[in-house]
């Protein structure tokens, strides 16, 4: 009797053991298991809506985006899928959210699909292997003055040749305000619009020429502008003035525009020009000497730098 006795204690201790480390073991694996949506609140700090329903505008900018995204890219790169995922509460959650999009291992972009062969997504530390910091600073700036409390998310899934992806996107009731892949690629069409002007006032004749470069967002409405006109005043085939004027501006992202008239009067007008826009990641530097702006980093960009000679009309 006694031998059974030990024999059930023995059963007993075992049993108590083998309970422990199954209920250390569960609990280990709650900890380390995280539903999608607690994963984003623990990166983003967003906050759970029950409101599912996306304003139009942003379901109309997404349509257009996948339109665009199949006539140009093929299937290089898709929207697969979008869902509503928070939103942005407090500054506290706002400052995660810049955290964790402007990290080193996020997923960027740049060129312009309109040209496939441009176009490269991949982490932000391989992309910029050298500027990492740089990058992240420039995705953290223009993002403070996008993404606001009150924001909402969804989250984007991608294909990618034939990898997915996901990247959080943010929006208002007017619109998509960020998405890392968004911001960094553009439609660009390579041939630039030109405009010829003549008129006459008060005796003196006037003719001009303008250039323009644009940008557009995936979706296809404008995101960035760059232009110089030169116009010359003339009298009987003798120009007295020439003028040059230039533009550049880029919404998320950066623009620089300069001019100067080299020849004023004579048989001819003729202007210089350096014009440029690029998207974050990267950087545009006018060298005064040169008189040329140039683009550093990695970006989709519009550069164009020379001189421009106009004769009376």
């Amino acid at each position: 009797m006694k031998t059974v006795n030990k024999v059930i204690v023995k059963i007993m201790q075992i049993a108590l053991v083998l309970m422990f480390v199954f209920s250390c073991t569960k609990d280990e694996t709650a900890e380390m298991y995280q539903e999608p949506d607690a994963l984003l609140e623990s990166e983003y700090g967003l906050e759970a809506i029950s409101d599912k329903e996306i304003p139009q505008e942003v379901l109309n900018q997404l349509e257009a985006t996948k339109d665009n995204l199949e006539k140009y890219m093929n299937d290089v790169l898709q929207i697969v899928d979008y869902t509503i995922i928070g939103k942005v509460p407090n500054t506290k959650s706002l400052n995660k959210t810049f955290e964790a999009i402007s990290k080193s291992s996020s997923t960027v972009a740049y060129g312009n699909i309109m040209d496939p062969e441009t176009v490269v997504i991949g982490n932000l530390n391989k992309l910029l292997p050298s500027k990492t910091q740089e990058g992240s600073d420039l995705l953290k700036e223009y993002a403070s003055d996008q993404i606001k409390v009150g924001d909402k998310a969804i989250e984007l899934t991608w294909n990618y040749k034939g990898e997915t992806l996901k990247t959080t996107t943010f929006y208002n009731d007017e619109g998509i305000t960020w998405d890392n892949l968004m911001i960094g690629l553009i439609m660009m069409n390579p041939e630039s619009e030109l405009k010829n002007n003549a008129n006459e006032k008060a005796g003196v004749s006037w003719n001009s020429y303008k250039r323009s470069w644009y940008g557009n967002w995936l979706w296809g409405s404008r995101r960035g502008t760059i232009y110089y006109e030169i116009t010359v005043y003339h009298t009987n085939g003798t120009v007295s003035n020439t003028d040059i004027t230039d533009y550049g501006h880029m919404n998320i992202g950066s623009a620089k525009s300069e001019s100067r008239v080299l020849k004023e009067t004579g048989s001819y007008g003729r202007g210089q020009y350096a014009l440029g826009l690029c998207t974050p990641i990267a950087s545009l530097k006018f060298n005064e000497d040169n008189f040329e702006v140039s683009v550093s980093g990695v970006g989709s960009n519009i550069i164009s730098n020379g001189t421009k000679s106009l004769y009376p009309n």
